[in-house]
């Protein structure tokens, strides 16, 4: 027997045009964080749009609650606006957020890293769609968020698990939808309308569910997914300078994550973006994971176009680092006697001695 209880959630984005019973609520918060109540637009715009394809595949649409933040001149939001919706939804009891926006401002990332850690120490699942530009997307590409890209193959409810994207996109979903009541014919395939379609997921496992969590919701995904695909994607990276690669050989693993975390601070200190790469079994919490079964070239290759950011820090074994040659900058090593001058001559090495106790 199925236990429907009350739930709230909420959309982040435009503003639902909708009343209620499809809305319980519909606020509106600008960009110096000023919460005030909305009264929706006769407009179908793109958070209506998305709402209607969560609709289309959701049994129950609990208590759903409309956030505009985005400007309706520009399309745009700042980061203090999405900071204090994230704040709003910690304070009123939402317990899944759907945004199918984010931002490629690698400025942006750190602040928003920090509130999502907020939000999932609170239980709050966070679906995001990840930008079409083929770049690094916040929310969606935290780890802690279930991303989700478009896939043109895919039609209706249909969507995959995609375990292994280099992105950190773990789902792929249709984001071809004939929204009913709508003159508008089947939506276009982007980002934005594959999103909704894993909401709709999400709400049908809240009907089963005292309180949603991520790992259960993830469970629930893959059980449901139409595949797996292990396959590795290669989202085109924009056309962009690569960052500078500093790489830490992992002599002892914990005194190497200090150095990559420290050593971060420190360039953002200075005004920096920075991202953190490391292997799977490293405890950094902000870095993202490098494939086991892709060769480091590969992924250098990959990351220093993908990833907006001025510096990576990355995690390597000393066999990673044979070959390397010209796409490592600097090595750091976190003892003194390790600088031995077997890295390749093509870059420089420094040692950094840290105290074990």
């Amino acid at each position: 027997m199925r236990r429907v209880e009350t739930m709230r959630w909420a959309i982040i984005d435009d503003g639902v045009n909708l009343a209620i019973p499809a809305i319980v609520q519909n606020i509106e918060i600008d960009r110096l964080g000023i919460v005030k109540n909305r009264t929706p637009a006769l407009a179908f715009n793109h958070a209506t749009i998305c709402f209607k394809i969560i609709q289309n595949y959701a049994h129950t649409l609990f208590d759903a609650v409309s956030i505009k933040i985005l400007d309706d001149d520009t399309h745009r939001a700042n980061k203090d606006a999405l900071i204090a919706a994230f704040r709003w939804c910690m304070e009123n009891d939402i317990q899944l957020i759907h945004m199918s926006i984010g931002t490629t401002e690698p400025h942006d990332g750190e602040a928003i890293r920090e509130m999502i850690g907020r939000l999932v120490e609170q239980g709050i699942v966070i679906v995001a769609a990840n930008s079409n530009k083929g770049v690094q997307t916040y929310p969606a590409y935290d780890n802690r968020v279930i991303g989700v890209e478009c896939d043109d193959m895919l039609e209706g409810d249909q969507f995959v698990y995609t375990p292994n994207a280099l992105t950190g996109i773990m789902f792929r979903a249709s984001a071809r939808h004939r929204l009913k009541e709508s003159r508008f014919g089947i939506t276009s395939p982007s980002n934005s309308f594959a999103a909704p379609l894993i909401t709709a997921q999400l709400l049908l496992l809240a009907e089963y569910e005292k309180a949603l969590s991520h790992d259960r919701a993830m469970k629930w995904l893959r059980e449901h997914a139409v595949r797996t695909d292990e396959s590795v994607f290669f989202t085109t990276p924009r056309g962009q300078d690569g960052a500078v690669v500093i790489a830490f050989l992992c002599l002892d693993k914990f005194k190497t994550q200090v150095l990559m975390t420290e050593l971060k601070s420190l360039f953002m200190q200075d005004g920096y973006t920075c991202v953190l790469a490391a292997p799977p079994d490293f405890s950094l919490p902000d870095a993202v994971v490098i494939p086991t079964h892709l060769a480091p070239k590969h992924y250098l290759h990959w990351a220093v176009r993908f990833f907006p950011c001025e510096v990576l820090l990355v995690a390597l074994t000393e066999n990673d680092m044979s070959g390397l040659g010209a796409q490592i900058d600097l090595i750091v090593t976190d003892e003194l006697t390790n600088a031995d001058g077997k890295h390749p001559p093509d870059h420089d090495a420094i040692a950094i001695c840290t105290e074990s106790g």
